[in-house]
């Protein structure tokens, strides 16, 4: 850790990364949006509105932190999410819950290829690209002590009001955007020229010339785009087993391993490699999610945090896998396409995971969402064969 902070512009991206995170609402938005809505489609409709925002976003977003830089990307992103969670927090209807959702879509957008990028070529500049992924797992680390506390303070205001929750979370968001507006663009930032469209059409062309970064990319829009819909869904389930207060302590307690996961991915990568992990993460998960709710007992979301460890290994083999793939001067933009996909996959399974909830049961949309990944086993084979 000494040397991740012994450099003011990781310092910060990481602390950022903190308060970000720090969503007093996260584990309670299902419930939340629903309660708002009236239906448990209504609800998955806002989150897979955010990621069809992030969708729209998500390649302009990735030039314009080529052309103006890291930091000012960093500094819109954050603005845009406290923006959103204000929406959120005044919504009484779907009106201002979809304005939130575009609003914290943008904001990912802005986040999702600009933060690696400024990460690589941060460690780029001090000559240790290598390590990248273990400085990936550090901030990583980070991002989820955020979400746990966020979690836990959100469980103690959960019995009084959602919305008190939600309020609060505005906190957090307007510390992250006064820590960040005082940065100032590092003179390492490797710099594009060309214009938008240009350095665009030579980020798609790269990503589809590319035969085994195709195959990952279309792994990834299936396995990310459920694990997290499912992930985000689940406290639907939780809140039927366990009381609503206690939702959030088991969402604290699953950063908790999230965290040991981030902060022990470098050694971990190091000694399995990729190819194991992100085959081991998909069984595990899938399993843990079939035996929790086939049990559906006071143990069952104790089952489920279980491949939270594994999970945020998993995320950092991905995030080093497809670094490696990228030119220095489309990082960003390139990150970003393949965002896209991502994306899309996540839409299609938050609403298909919440048709089924409301038409069949929530444990069987929990049960459909945690099948489908093992259908990318045979792509994750072929790109590593």
């Amino acid at each position: 850790m000494r040397d991740l902070f012994g450099e003011r512009t990781l310092a910060l991206l990481g602390l950022n990364n903190l308060l970000v995170y720090s969503k007093l609402y996260g584990a309670f938005a299902i419930l939340y949006f629903s309660e708002v809505t009236g239906t448990y489609t209504g609800g998955m409709i806002v989150y897979a509105a955010i990621r069809l925002s992030v969708v729209v976003f998500e390649v302009p977003t990735g030039v314009m932190s080529d052309l103006i830089g890291r930091v000012r990307t960093l500094q819109i992103g954050t603005l845009a999410m406290f923006v959103a969670i204000l929406c959120y927090a005044l919504a009484g209807s779907m009106v201002l819950l979809l304005a939130g959702a575009v609003l914290e879509g943008a904001a990912r957008a802005l986040f999702s290829g600009n933060n690696s990028a400024l990460l690589f070529e941060t460690l780029k500049a001090r000559g240790q690209v290598g390590r990248f992924h273990h400085y990936f797992g550090y901030l990583e680390t980070l991002s989820h002590i955020g979400m746990g506390i966020g979690a836990l303070v959100g469980g103690v205001l959960a019995d009084m009001s959602l919305r008190i929750v939600v309020v609060a979370s505005l906190l957090p968001a307007f510390a992250a955007l006064l820590l960040v507006l005082p940065l100032r663009e590092s003179a390492q930032r490797i710099r594009s020229e060309g214009s938008s469209l240009r350095l665009h059409m030579d980020a798609w062309r790269a990503v589809l010339s590319d035969r085994r970064l195709r195959l990952f990319t279309l792994a990834q829009a299936v396995a990310t785009g459920f694990d997290e819909a499912v992930w985000n869904f689940r406290s639907a389930y939780l809140a039927s087993v366990w009381p609503v207060w206690a939702v959030g302590l088991l969402n604290a307690l699953d950063h908790i391993g999230a965290m040991a996961g981030s902060y022990l991915s470098g050694p971990v990568i190091d000694r399995f490699r990729h190819s194991a992990v992100l085959q081991w993460y998909q069984w595990i998960d899938f399993v843990s999610y079939a035996v929790a709710v086939g049990l559906r007992t006071a143990w069952s979301p104790l089952i489920m945090v279980a491949p939270s460890f594994l999970y945020s290994v998993c995320e950092t083999a991905r995030e080093q896998l497809v670094q490696d793939h990228f030119s220095d001067q489309q990082r960003a933009t390139m990150g970003s396409i393949l965002s896209v996909a991502k994306n899309i996959g996540y839409a299609f399974a938050s609403l298909l995971i919440g048709i089924v909830a409301d038409h069949v049961s929530v444990g069987a949309a929990l049960l459909v969402g945690s099948t489908v990944p093992l259908f990318v086993l045979p792509l994750y084979r072929a790109y590593f064969r």
